[in-house]
């Protein structure tokens, strides 16, 4: 017989053996089947023939036919390879416990006698050993019996139960009859054979106790359905178990006490029983039922604000002798309920009714006080509303309710009572109370009249009622009955305008250039509440650079009216009550960097001449008290006079340097000057006074108390710091005639046009841009700048080069 490895194949059951064998005399022609692992394939008998008996493969022409399938012989090795390959996964576990149930009652004799039933699971062949009860009690008896996994019978053979008794055995064992023997002291279930067992053991356990009233029972496996069911040979004992999920006393005869109860999975079981505590022997008719009684303790926040007050109360309930699910409080008829909370969350519903004092129900609502002093008993007739609050269900012990209302005043001066809670219709047989009064705006309170209440410290409050507050309280309270009289006046006064935003340090710093070209920084720690914009009356010349805000850039904008820059604000607001008000961390930094160009200063007919004298930032020539300072220093040669320039600094003039005004007032100003070295300047004049050294260390953004620069208050370390007497100009032609490569970079940097400035956009928001700082520093500091714009002019004259050797380069042209 001769086939191909593709060739497909028809066998039917007759023909299976022979076509078996004749694959197996072919196999050794494909080189890609293992011959051993096909030798060992066919050779297991009927294995091919039952193959081929559960396929079902379709036929070559579409057609099936049970018992004839046509297949490749090369897809038959490989099914029968697959096959070999599978095999049976042993369960996880050799056994598991269905259930267990044990029934017990006490003996006169000192143990315990149980019975425990065991539902077990075998899952695989094989010698298992089950652990059922600890050896700590004695076995009596034990029958096992088995059944199949899937819940019938065994053959007849193997049918019987096995019983075990500590005397003799009722049926021949043999090696595979299951049995309960001491396996590792622990009574065990051994069995070979998989299936389902029942076990019923019949064990004494001895007592725990030296009184003989308790047991434990050591469960070696735990399972999920557990009972228990013990009796104790006593009318009038309790039984407890434990653990215990549910459980159930019951009475089988009077002079038993039994309990049922469902237990968890454990491994452990207490069975526990005392004797009953007997009362005095009182007759049930003769018992008095204890009434349902309740104490109330009031607390109210009474906040007047401007023709208004709200009232915040709590109610916290003791409840004796049972629950409370309804509760029903009398209050001023002027005042609206605003919401009602529990703290239990059971509220259901609640509702007001107000009830006049021609209601036949007044009395009720409106009841007399036995020990109200002076009127009697007698209450004015006025007007009530009853707050009826119905809960979910009825709550013990103690409960807390609480309300918020309002009452409308008439006017912003006016007189008013203080509001009025009391419980009616309800168990309520005692309540007092506590009433804070706070401002919430600025009115001023007094007390008229007073009755029945007691006036105290803030400190006799309650601790969570003087938590509740937001504003300083103003008057206290307290009351043994909620029946009083405070009449309280209160008085509006006209409010006074106050800072809402205020700058603690201002850092002004101006980097200037030969070219005329002035660069600004102005650095302000502001404190804000309430204000939007910090305005800056920047000159039109001025070209904005960059506008940082707590370390982030914001985008300016300038008033359509004034033409000031506005630069928004962030709102941080004091510290919270209990707190250091003022503090570090409710501050924060704004920064504007902006250059002033020379010329294009604005025109008189375009601006008012006020705006354009605090605006102008520019070169100008020296006044007449700087030229008398400068004819002092200089002498009055006719070289040396002065030449005016609008836009550059010539051999000789007055530098003049003007800072904007700002619209919030600056508590400490520290300016700084960086010039150019190539000149020497007399006195300084203006707004500031010139100091050598800060008397403080300005504050920078990210760090507290930075120096504006290294070695700022260090009496050394002042490279290149002119002196402040100019008396001797060859001194400081000697220091200003080194002209380092650092301050040619600068004007570098300063003369050309920057790419932000050619590529400017509106509405965008802007690069952080850092500050140029070279050239001789001049310090300047001030307090209490209240906007107002700050100038500084100084004399200058340029250091003359006369005594220079020619350059090489400039002989060689």
């Amino acid at each position: 017989m001769t086939m191909s490895a593709s060739a497909p194949i028809s066998l039917s059951h007759h023909t299976a053996r022979t076509a078996a064998a004749a694959a197996a005399a072919s196999s050794s022609s494909f080189g890609a089947i293992n011959s051993s692992s096909s030798h060992s394939i066919l050779d297991v008998p009927g294995r091919l023939e039952r193959l081929l008996t559960e396929t079902q493969v379709a036929a070559a022409d579409g057609t099936t036919d049970k018992g004839l399938a046509t297949v490749s012989l090369r897809s038959l090795f490989t099914l029968l390879q697959h096959a070999e390959a599978t095999k049976t996964l042993p369960p996880p576990r050799a056994f598991s416990f269905l259930s267990m149930a044990i029934e017990g009652r006490t003996t006169n004799a000192h143990h315990a006698q149980l019975k425990c039933s065991f539902d077990v699971l075998i899952l695989s062949n094989g010698w298992s050993i089950v652990p059922l009860l600890s050896d700590k009690v004695a076995l009596v008896s034990a029958i096992v019996q088995r059944r199949n996994l899937d819940g019938s019978l065994p053959p007849a053979a193997q049918e019987q139960a096995t019983t075990t008794t500590t005397t003799t055995t009722t049926t021949t064992t043999t090696a595979s009859t299951p049995s309960v023997m001491l396996v590792n002291a622990q009574h065990s279930l051994v069995t070979c054979r998989e299936g389902r067992y029942s076990v019923q053991l019949e064990v004494l356990a001895p007592y725990t106790t030296a009184r003989e009233s308790g047991i434990k029972i050591d469960v070696l496996n735990g399972c999920s359905a557990n009972e228990l069911f013990f009796t104790v040979d006593d009318p009038d004992v309790d039984i407890s178990v434990e653990p215990c999920l549910r459980q159930e006393v019951l009475r089988a005869t009077p002079a038993t006490t039994a309990i049922r109860c469902q237990l968890p999975p454990t491994t452990s079981v207490s069975v526990q029983w005392t004797r009953k505590i007997v009362d005095a022997v009182v007759s049930a008719a003769t018992k008095e039922q204890l009434p349902l009684s309740a104490v109330v303790e009031q607390q109210h926040l009474l906040s007047v604000g401007e023709s208004l007050y709200v009232v915040l109360s709590q109610f916290d309930y003791t409840i004796h002798n049972g629950s409370i699910s309804v509760i029903e409080l009398s209050m001023d008829a002027n005042l609206r309920i605003l919401n009602v909370e529990t703290s239990t969350g059971a509220l259901k519903r609640w509702d007001v009714t107000t009830v006049q004092p021609t209601d036949p129900h007044f009395a009720e609502v409106n009841p007399p006080f036995e020990d109200e002093p002076e009127t009697k008993g007698k209450r004015p007739a006025r007007a009530r509303q009853v707050l009826k609050v119905v809960l979910e269900y009825g709550v013990e012990n103690s409960f807390e309710l609480r309300v918020s209302s309002e009452c409308v005043l008439p006017s912003t001066t006016c007189s008013f009572g203080l509001p009025i809670f009391r419980h009616i219709r309800g168990p309520v047989t005692r309540e007092k109370g506590y009433m804070a009064v706070e401002s919430m705006t600025n009115i001023e309170v007094e007390q008229t009249a007073q009755q029945s209440a007691s006036v105290i410290d803030i400190s006799e409050l309650p601790t969570e009622l003087r938590k509740r507050h937001t504003n300083p309280l103003l008057l206290a309270y307290k009351y043994l009955v909620p029946s009083y009289t405070v009449e309280l006046s209160i008085k509006k006064h006209q409010d006074v305008d106050v800072l809402v935003a205020t700058i603690d340090q201002a850092q002004f710093v101006a980097t200037v250039t030969e070219e005329g070209k002035i660069m600004h920084k102005l650095t302000f720690r502001v404190r804000n509440t309430q204000q939007q914009y910090l305005r800056i009356a920047l000159a039109p010349s001025c070209e904005i650079w960059s506008t940082v805000v707590s370390g982030q850039p914001v985008k300016p904008a300038r008033d359509n009216l004034t033409d000031d820059v506005m630069i928004p604000l962030e709102k941080v607001s004091a510290s919270s009550k209990g707190g250091a008000r003022g503090s570090n961390h409710s501050t924060f930094f704004v920064e504007i960097v902006y250059v002033k160009r020379p010329g294009g200063l604005p025109s008189a007919t375009s601006e008012p001449a006020a705006r354009a004298a605090a605006a102008r930032q520019t070169l100008t020539g020296p006044s007449p008290a700087a030229a008398a300072s400068r004819d002092v220093l200089l002498g009055s040669r006719e070289d040396v006079r002065p030449v005016a320039s609008e836009f550059a600094m010539g051999r000789t003039g007055e530098l003049s340097v003007v800072f904007p005004r700002v619209d919030i007032p600056i508590n400490h100003l520290f300016v700084t000057l960086y010039l150019p070295t190539d000149f020497i300047y007399a006195e300084f004049e203006g707004d500031m006074k010139e100091t050598q050294w800060f008397s403080v260390s300005p504050s920078e953004p990210g760090q507290d108390d930075l120096n504006v620069m290294a070695g700022l208050l260090a009496p050394s370390g002042r490279a290149g710091a002119p002196s402040r007497s100019m008396a001797r100009p060859s001194a400081s032609l000697a220091m200003s005639n080194a002209i380092m490569p650092s301050q040619m970079s600068t004007r570098e940097v300063v003369q050309e046009e920057p790419r932000s400035a050619r590529h400017a956009k509106l509405g965008v928001v802007p690069v952080k841009v850092e500050m140029v700082t070279e050239g001789a520093q001049y310090r300047f500091e001030r307090l209490l700048v209240v906007q107002q714009p700050i100038r500084i002019s100084v004399p200058y004259k340029r250091v003359e080069r006369r005594d220079w050797k020619p350059r090489r380069v400039d002989s060689a042209c």
